[in-house]
């Protein structure tokens, strides 16, 4: 049995999982604002827009999963690109700052051997 000897789960099923708790959570949402009005409770009707906000989220993961198997297309590689072309740039920028920074601290320390050795003359 090698190491990645294990199921996969199919990817839609995970979709249907995720579908089932935003409808559950929408559901729950109504009732508990449709209760908290007809009892008068603000516990209620709080609890709700929390699960609004647990509706939102799972929204997002569903779309985020759609996203994520999306395959890759000549804009998205370009972007890539790009992307990994401007973190090479970025990290030529630091390493020269740091190279730079160095050569003031080598410079500082020179000068103030130097400034010593005058003192001591």
């Amino acid at each position: 049995m090698s190491a990645h000897d294990h199921p996969h789960l199919d990817p839609k099923s995970g979709d249907r999982r995720v579908s089932v708790a935003i409808w559950a959570n929408a559901l729950l949402t109504v009732g508990q604002i449709v209760g908290g009005i007809l009892s008068g409770s603000l516990a209620l009707i709080a609890d709700a827009l929390h699960n609004f906000s647990d509706m939102a989220s799972l929204v997002i993961a569903f779309a985020a999963r759609k996203i994520a198997r999306r395959r890759a297309d000549e804009r998205m590689r370009e972007e890539k690109r790009l992307a990994d072309e401007r973190k090479r740039n970025e990290q030529k920028l630091a390493d020269e700052k740091r190279r730079q920074a160095e050569q003031r601290e080598q410079q500082r320390l020179r000068d103030e051997k130097a400034a010593a050795a005058r003192r001591e003359a």
